[in-house]
């Protein structure tokens, strides 16, 4: 039986930690080296960890100051020991069989990797709602990551989590990038860098919805800089292709529509980054590689002929 190590990246979270960890002591898999990383926590969460780890010796605490999710993911993949890896929400929570599923799958053919599906609970939810990460269509056929991105792209069903990827430790060569929005850099690097990858339509993540956390949370500065680094970074990916041009560019609309909401003193304050990313893309509608010019063409019109329609929203 292989060695998993479970990353748990936890930052003020006291009413929640405890439900996440529970769910992975009570897995079905037994041989898995816990990894809480404690990241910077002041509310009570950091007390609650060591408890846990006098409990039960797979766990090992690590207490940090506070750098964010990817700081503390990072400093869990340092010390993991397991041939596989896997990154756990300190908020969520996963099925009681969900580990020793993905394991059979990964080494059904030596995968790198298997992506899964998430059900949702809300705060106040007794039990999970089905819909939130479903996919209508099948992948299951499909065992190369650039294919599986495009496929899910394709169909309006890709989400950019790292939560849903269990990976084997041989094939993680990247590190999260210290930004807001680092899975939307992670997951499709990561996808172009794997050799083979199996995905299976079973919801075995349990994703909790709350008000304040980060995806929920209202859009700042630090958000439009974050992904505009995403923006930056995927264009250096390696073999990038039609797929990934074409996510990049949903990016840009995406982040314009953000940039549109701000208050007049946000927007003043980022007012040169967004130039150059305006700028970015510009150079590329008329001077980058032909095969992605009208993408890039598309996306700059788009936001031109959607600009009325922003300008004037709250």
């Amino acid at each position: 039986m292989k060695k998993v190590s479970i990353i748990i990246p936890v930052y003020n979270i006291k009413d929640y930690v405890a439900d996440c960890i529970e769910s992975v002591l009570g897995q079905d898999y037994r041989n898995t080296q816990i990894i809480v990383v404690d990241d910077g926590s002041n509310d009570g969460s950091e007390t609650i960890c060591d408890e846990y780890a006098l409990k039960d010796d797979r766990i090992v605490v690590i207490h940090k100051k506070n750098e964010g999710l990817s700081s503390a993911r990072n400093e869990g993949i340092n010390v993991a020991e397991g041939e596989y890896i896997y990154f756990l929400d300190g908020d969520d929570s996963l099925t009681s069989d969900a580990i020793s599923i993905l394991v059979e799958e990964i080494e059904k053919d030596a995968y790198d990797a298997v992506m899964f599906e998430a059900a949702k609970t809300d705060e106040d939810s007794l039990g999970t709602e089905q819909g939130y990460f479903d996919k209508s269509n099948d992948y299951t056929g499909i065992h190369d990551g650039k294919k599986l991105f495009a496929e899910l792209k394709k169909n309006n069903e890709y989400t950019s989590c790292a939560v849903l990827l269990f990976i084997r430790r041989s094939a993680l060569s990247l590190r999260f990038e210290k930004i807001v929005h680092e899975d939307e850099l992670f997951t499709p690097e990561f996808l172009y860098s794997i050799k083979s990858i199996s995905y299976i339509p079973k919801q075995l993540y349990i994703r909790r919805i709350r008000p304040d956390s980060i995806t929920t949370k209202k859009k700042s500065a630090i958000n439009f800089r974050g992904m505009s680094r995403v923006i930056y970074e995927l264009q250096d990916v390696k073999n990038i292709d039609e797929p990934l041009v074409k996510h990049i560019c949903d990016l840009y609309r995406t982040v314009d529509r953000m940039y549109s909401r701000f208050t007049p003193e946000e927007k003043r304050g980022i007012k040169p980054e967004k130039k150059e990313l305006d700028a970015f893309f510009l150079e590329r509608c008329f001077r980058g590689e032909k095969g992605f010019r009208k993408m890039y063409r598309h996306a700059v019109l788009s936001k031109i002929y959607h600009h009325g329609c922003y300008k004037n929203e709250k």
